[in-house]
Formats: C-alpha cells, structure tokens, sequence
C-alpha cells in the first residue's frame, strides 16, 4: 500500500474497495449526524420530546448509489462515532431522507451550528423545507 498499487488494495485487504466516497459525500453525513448529535443532546439537556418525527434519525436510503449510506454505516458501526445513534437504523427504506436532511443541514448552520439548542430550534430544524 505504501507505493500506491490501488489495484491490488481489495486483495491485501478485502474491506479496502476500489470506488471511494467522495470526501464531498463524506463530509455532507458527518454533517447530517452532526445535526442529529446536536437534537439529540439537546433534548436530554432539556428534557424534552420533540413533536416531529424527523428529530431523530432514520437512516441514509440504502438504495441510493451517492455513497451516503455506506459511509454512514461505516463510521457509525465499523468506528463506532456518533454512539449516541447507535440504536437509530442505518437504512431509511426512504428516497425523501436525504433532501430532507439537506433542509435540516441549512437550517442548522444558519441557527450558528450550535450543540445546545432549544426546544424551538430543534422543532425548526426537524420542520425544515
């Protein structure tokens, strides 16, 4: 691996495949968990259950080919990050995740991106459009 024979990565390594995640792709699911990570702590910090359903995650399409949901699986099961989600499903059997997540993204960063949130910015961005 050290020259940098990609070709033979999957031999060395069954687990290393040939087409990578886009770093764009992989930035973008951090960022959505990120989201979640800042609701979810959020919500115990205030002890409060939100109204929307989409204030918790539910996964990344596992019919998509963009890579989110691969990427999200790996992170979350293979390298254990974002444990807090750990009992959330990996596949939202839904094409409508992701866009909605997008909407969330945007909400978030224009609250400031912030971790402690209140009961009506968390309903914000579970509502986003």
């Amino acid at each position: 691996m050290s020259h940098g024979y990609e070709q033979y990565y999957s031999e060395i390594n069954p687990s290393i495949y040939e087409n990578t995640t886009k770093r764009e792709v992989s930035r973008e699911v951090e960022e959505v968990l990120n989201v979640f990570r800042a609701i979810k702590f959020s919500c115990l910090k205030l002890g409060y259950k939100p109204k929307s359903h989409w204030a918790e995650f539910e996964g990344f399409d596992g019919n998509d080919d963009g890579g989110q949901y691969g990427f999200a699986q790996f992170v979350r099961r293979t390298l254990g990050k974002w444990d807090e989600l750990k009992d959330r499903p990996d596949n939202s059997h839904s094409g409508t995740s992701l866009d909605h997540y997008r909407a969330m993204l945007r909400t978030w960063r224009r609250l400031g991106e912030k971790y402690e949130l209140t009961a009506d910015e968390i309903e914000q961005i579970a509502d986003a459009k």
